[in-house]
């Protein structure tokens, strides 16, 4: 199965050139995970035959509302709907008081399983990268990103799989359960002789793991690099082009070069830029100036689906 990301939203604080605010949704393994929920998130979901239901955990990067603004909406639709299966929220405090009032204050109330974890940019921002949650095959970290309201990035990461089991090392050794779960993990097999039979003539490596970073909104910010390394694919916004950086610095919003260095220095394999700024309706220029500093670079064009 492979890892992949829908993009619903790529623009910043309005709707405008037929983009919507910030939302995606990160197919991992089994799971199917949403990232922001801008005002339009659901309705973008339908647009792109994506099945709301199939979706268990959301995460919030910051209360702004276009990261948040569609939240309310969203989970009135499950309800409406009859929604059964349980659902995870994380984001930042006070990501429980912004639902109660919006929904207790309209008189909505939810009874599906419905999970909130508040979490706290405090201890976030002093560990550097934090796993905050964990699924059957992945695990998802947040980090601290710096914006004018507490903000957190997260990174979505499949979990290490076991080796691949040669059918002709069934066929030839007939091995126990025990011993196989063994050369999963990677190690050797032993006959009753004693000799050692490689776990390469045994199973196939896995597949290294991929991992997607989201960073929404932020000013640059160098330690990325670090807490980052080794990422797959890096979502890192680009709100404007170079000649507006201080602008970018005021705001605390970054330029597609910025994207580009935070990339580079992650020593990431893909990079994807979004949350334009409204002024902007040709987005060729992004992918040129962070392609001066980082090759691999995609622009988060909405409805378009890519490899992570």
């Amino acid at each position: 199965m492979s890892s992949q990301v829908t993009i619903l939203g790529s623009n910043s604080a309005v709707s405008v050139h037929g983009r919507f605010p910030s939302g995606q949704v990160v197919q991992i393994e089994e799971h199917q995970i949403l990232i922001d929920c801008g005002e339009g998130t659901q309705f973008r979901m339908n647009d792109y035959g994506i099945k709301k239901s199939k979706i268990n955990t959301i995460l919030i990067t910051h209360l702004h509302g276009d990261h948040v603004f569609g939240l309310p909406g969203l989970l009135t639709s499950y309800q409406l709907a009859g929604r059964k299966a349980p659902l995870t929220i994380l984001g930042p405090k006070p990501i429980q008081k912004f639902l109660d009032i919006n929904l207790g204050g309209t008189g909505h109330f939810i009874d599906y399983p419905l999970e909130i974890i508040e979490l706290d940019f405090k201890d976030i921002k002093a560990q550097k990268l934090t796993e905050v949650i964990e699924l059957k095959n992945a695990c998802i970290e947040a980090f601290e990103l710096v914006h004018r309201i507490d903000c957190i990035g997260y990174r979505v990461r499949e979990k290490t799989k076991p080796y691949k089991i040669r059918q002709e090392f069934l066929d030839k050794y007939n091995p126990t359960v025990r011993e196989i779960k063994r050369v999963k993990k990677g190690l050797d097999y032993t006959l009753e002789s004693g000799e050692v039979i490689s776990n390469a003539n045994c199973a196939l490596p896995p597949e290294a793991p991929r991992s997607y970073a989201y960073c929404s909104d932020t000013l640059f910010h160098p330690p990325l690099m670090d807490i980052l390394r080794g990422t797959t694919t890096i979502y890192h916004e680009a709100t404007y082009l170079d000649e507006l950086q201080a602008k970018a610095r005021d705001r605390f919003h970054s330029t597609a070069s910025e994207a580009g260095a935070i990339a580079k220095g992650a020593k990431a394999e893909q990079l994807i830029l979004g949350h334009f700024s409204s002024r902007y309706k040709d987005l060729q220029p992004f992918n040129s100036e962070a392609e001066a500093v980082f090759k691999n670079v995609k622009i988060a064009v909405e409805g378009k689906i890519f490899e992570i």
